[in-house]
């Protein structure tokens, strides 16, 4: 995942820092994507540097210790292991943040097991630590992020364009996919909706996780309530997410 990471901030040609985070779950035992989807997990890219040396939960909280109260928005795209140390270690620093944006969880069907999505079933113990936190937190469900499946021909609008972001998706998108892997762009909800909440439907309530002692590992299940905590995305407009999604990364002008 470091590796990917420095590569793709090479291509876009960008100066971000990459930290390297928690290697494994906390207390289960690894469960990689490749072994559940097949390739080796690597998107080709290169890159000369390497990750810096700080630990990425030491620069988190470095970060949240210079933020005011309740202005940082984190977006965890992976298992949320860094981010349950962090609650773990500085459990004073939530305050400073404002709402966490996670790409994570299912409640009709999972993809690393019948009841699992991917990210939660990975480190289940971590989401069941993040979830109960005091943190607003939105999450952004396979159910909803499975049917953004990024088509040949966006994928061919992208790779005319002359930015290095749309040639870049254009290029990544074709490495995900197979029939029971669609390449769904998953992880770009957490950043549509921060952009474009209007084209998102969801309800709200508190998320719990059962561990693999006391259910399922990684199932998430979803307890209706109005003045709960988690906003669990549950439907979007994905004509309108592709229309702002292409003109974005193109630099063009969405249609109304």
């Amino acid at each position: 995942m470091t590796t990917n990471a420095l590569g793709t901030v090479a291509a876009l040609r960008k100066s971000i820092p990459v930290h390297r985070g928690c290697a494994r779950p906390l207390l289960v035992e690894a469960g990689h994507g490749t072994a559940l989807w097949g390739g080796d997990g690597s998107l080709g890219l290169a890159s000369r540097r390497r990750p810096l040396r700080a630990h990425a939960v030491t620069q988190l909280i470095e970060h949240l210790e210079k933020a005011p109260a309740a202005s940082v928005t984190i977006c965890p795209i992976g298992p949320l292991t860094n981010i349950a140390v962090l609650i773990t270690m500085r459990p004073d620093l939530a305050s400073r943040i404002e709402r966490l944006v996670v790409m994570g969880g299912a409640l009709e069907g999972g993809n690393a097991s019948a009841d699992a999505e991917f990210n939660i079933w990975f480190d289940p113990h971590a989401a069941r630590i993040v979830l109960g936190a005091d943190i607003a937190i939105v999450l952004a469900t396979l159910d909803v992020t499975r049917g953004l499946v990024l088509t040949p021909g966006i994928a061919r609008r992208l790779s005319r364009a002359e930015t290095p972001a749309a040639r870049l998706a254009a290029r990544l998108a074709p490495l995900a996919g197979h029939e029971s892997h669609p390449s769904a762009i998953f992880d770009a909800a957490t950043i549509a909706f921060l952009l474009w909440p209007e084209l998102f439907e969801g309800r709200r309530g508190r998320i719990s996780v059962t561990t693999g002692e006391d259910g399922p590992r990684g199932r998430t299940t979803l307890r209706a309530d109005e003045t709960g905590p988690h906003l669990v995305l549950t439907g979007v407009d994905k004509t309108g997410f592709f229309e702002r999604f292409v003109a974005t990364l193109c630099r063009e002008p969405a249609a109304p």
